[in-house]
């Protein structure tokens, strides 16, 4: 391919088999390696430091996609809240900075990518049943060819590389790590993120999205009432239903947090 260059070090962002459904945490554990950071930086920290491994969701537009807490709620608080966790510095481009200056941002990826770093992003979404699914995933942007006309992903559980541009309608956020600044002592960040569980349960719902407490009293009012009443032919059981059931199982096997943080 004309001047294609794809990071060496590719390999899947998570592996459900071990209980990884949360791809940011592996986005962030893969930045890590990229990095050379410490092993201890390894996906299980970050549902840790990102709140997805205790925050249920649930979400009332049922031709969205809500897996997890960080995908819902992928904003500057929460990725300023996990790269203080490890002393780095970071950028948070929105999508409409990315969109009043694509090219600028172009070349920032394409320099990273240069450096060996990948770049986390969210807004990607996938193609099945001969439609585009507006899935909105966070992934890493891993290569590029034909100087950044086209750039390459990876999905969350293979190594296919996917392309996409950054210049089409799709609302991309992108998230550039900066410089360590300081690294924090393992006690003090678990002691932080564990005494912040109690915010993450009682979130206050935001875009049709419930969190905590409120998600699991919101799926129940949508069980008994006529919110899973669709016809056969339409019914998307993964994205409504079992998506959520997926969130449940994956926190209640969380165990290593509270190993950890004692």
């Amino acid at each position: 391919m004309e001047n294609q260059k794809v990071l060496a070090n590719i390999h899947q962002l998570q592996y459900p088999d071990k209980g990884q459904n949360y791809v940011f945490n592996g986005c962030m554990k893969y930045l890590m390696e990229c990095l050379g950071e410490k092993e201890e930086y390894d996906y299980y920290f970050f549902t840790f430091m990102s709140g997805d491994c205790v925050t249920q969701v649930f979400g009332q537009n049922k031709d969205r996609w809500y897996p997890c807490f960080s995908d819902s709620h992928f904003d500057y608080d929460l990725i300023k809240s996990v790269f203080d966790s490890i002393g780095y510095s970071f950028t948070f481009v929105t999508s409409n900075e990315l969109k009043t200056d694509t090219e600028k941002y172009k070349q920032m990826v394409i320099s990273y990518i240069n450096k060996g770093i990948p770049v986390i992003g969210k807004g990607f979404n996938n193609f099945w049943d001969n439609k585009v699914q507006m899935t909105e995933e966070v992934s890493c942007i891993v290569g590029y060819e034909s100087d950044g006309k086209t750039f390459f992903r990876l999905p969350e559980e293979a190594t296919n590389l996917m392309p996409i541009s950054l210049e089409d309608e799709y609302p991309y956020t992108l998230v550039f790590v900066g410089e360590k600044i300081e690294e924090p002592k393992l006690s003090d960040v678990y002691k932080k993120a564990f005494f912040n569980i109690p915010n993450l349960l009682t979130l206050p719902s935001l875009n049709e999205v419930s969190y905590g407490a409120q998600a699991f009293a919101d799926w129940s009012k949508a069980i008994e009432s006529d919110f899973y009443n669709i016809p056969k032919n339409e019914f998307d059981c993964w994205r409504v239903y079992t998506i959520y059931v997926c969130n449940l199982a994956t926190n209640l096997f969380s165990k290593q947090f509270i190993d950890r943080t004692f």
